[in-house]
């Protein structure tokens, strides 16, 4: 079985947030060309926003820009100056939202909304402080946990899920819940 999350239905959730954000041009960042998870991420932000009308672009960057939070921050500068209509942004990690954090800090962006899959201290901040609009949680802790728990209920009983797929996400952490989450992992 698979217990995790469907990173297409995350991409459309992702892109409905922004929607409900108030977002008229959403801007997509992949810094993972090629990754079918980050394409069904990107893929599903784009086909939910399209279909409300929205403008949208994926940033493709190359493989060896990976980690790389100069050369995705000028990326996403030079995007932003192409189309000024961009006012929402989606990163799929940590690292790059940071990193386009840093870019709009830089280019003085305060009105475009960012959203993130994955979660750090860096991003909770940025949602309670509403520099964010929100993070995707695919919440690994729950992933791992019903795993081990199903392997261990099948060794000891026999007994499967009802489902192969179990999903764990999407999961978002908006202003509305963040609070808690931080308190949760101990950052708040």
């Amino acid at each position: 079985g698979y217990f995790g999350t469907d990173e297409y239905k995350a991409g459309l959730a992702a892109g409905q947030a922004h929607i409900d954000g108030g977002a008229k041009s959403l801007l997509c960042v992949n810094t993972q060309p090629g990754a079918v998870n980050w394409q069904q991420r990107c893929g599903g932000a784009i086909e939910a926003a399209k279909a409300a009308g929205l403008e949208t672009e994926e940033l493709i960057l190359p493989a060896e820009n990976f980690g790389d939070a100069a050369a995705i921050s000028a990326a996403v500068q030079a995007s932003m100056a192409k189309n000024p209509n961009i006012d929402a942004i989606m990163t799929g990690s940590a690292a790059d939202a940071d990193a386009v954090a840093e870019a709009l800090k830089s280019m003085g962006a305060t009105q475009v909304r960012q959203g993130s899959w994955d979660v750090s201290e860096n991003i909770l901040n940025r949602i309670a402080s509403g520099e964010a609009l929100f993070a995707i949680d695919q919440q690994g802790w729950l992933q791992g946990w019903l795993s081990v728990s199903a392997t261990w209920q099948y060794d000891q009983y026999a007994i499967l899920p009802a489902t192969n797929v179990v999903l764990t996400g999407p999961a978002l952490i908006t202003a509305d819940n963040v609070e808690t989450v931080q308190l949760a992992v101990g950052t708040g």
